[in-house]
């Protein structure tokens, strides 16, 4: 999938993805139609801007493993499915 051209600038050295570009992963990927946005880890479904909130910026490849903060290392997590994510990795 390519990046949507209106993204904001992000540093591939940064840690965090910007807020503008989770959103239009999340668009992009159903969060905003009926069927929805799914977690890839649990399979929880999310649907329009209020359960956004609940999604994390995640890096397919980790960022501790040397994966960088571009559009085709993004994906979201659910909160606890990243948190379990992060615990594990320790």
């Amino acid at each position: 999938m390519k990046p949507p051209p209106f993204l904001s600038e992000c540093n591939p050295e940064s840690r965090l993805y910007p807020s503008d570009w989770k959103w239009a992963y999340y668009k992009l990927q159903g969060g905003i139609t009926e069927d929805g946005y799914q977690c890839p880890r649990c399979e929880r479904r999310f649907f329009g801007p209020s359960d956004f909130a609940e999604l994390h910026g995640d890096h397919r490849v980790s960022w501790s493993q040397g994966g960088r903060t571009t559009w085709d290392n993004l994906c979201l997590l659910c909160g606890p499915c990243n948190l379990r994510k992060s615990a594990s990795s320790v």
